[in-house]
């Protein structure tokens, strides 16, 4: 009778360890996914990371060209005044020699 008892009691605690192990392979497995998934994760924020950095070089890219086109237009526009200014000056020198010619006559 104790013999019988204690071979149900080693059965039990051969199934208690199998059942166990079986748990032990189970977090081992959620383990490895969840390790997985982070290693993913932590790529795709380098990734996100390096793109926003390129995307963030470009816009500094553009904006120096468009800074460099700005002064560059503004110094056109400050030559055609320029030209404006001494063409209505002639403009208004030859009206003048015009008038004096009339006024001479």
């Amino acid at each position: 009778e104790r013999l019988a008892a204690a071979d149900g009691g080693l059965r039990r605690l051969q199934e208690a360890v199998a059942q166990d192990m079986a748990r032990i392979r189970e977090l081992e497995a959620a383990r490895s996914e969840a390790n997985a998934a982070a290693e993913q994760a932590r790529e795709e924020s380098i990734t996100l990371a390096e793109q926003e950095e390129e995307r963030r070089a470009i816009m500094e890219a553009a904006l120096e060209r468009l800074q460099k086109q700005s002064a560059t237009d503004k110094a056109r526009i400050r030559e055609l005044l320029a030209g404006q200014d001494e063409a209505e000056h002639a403009a208004e020198g030859l009206l003048q020699e015009l008038e004096a010619q009339r006024a001479a006559r």
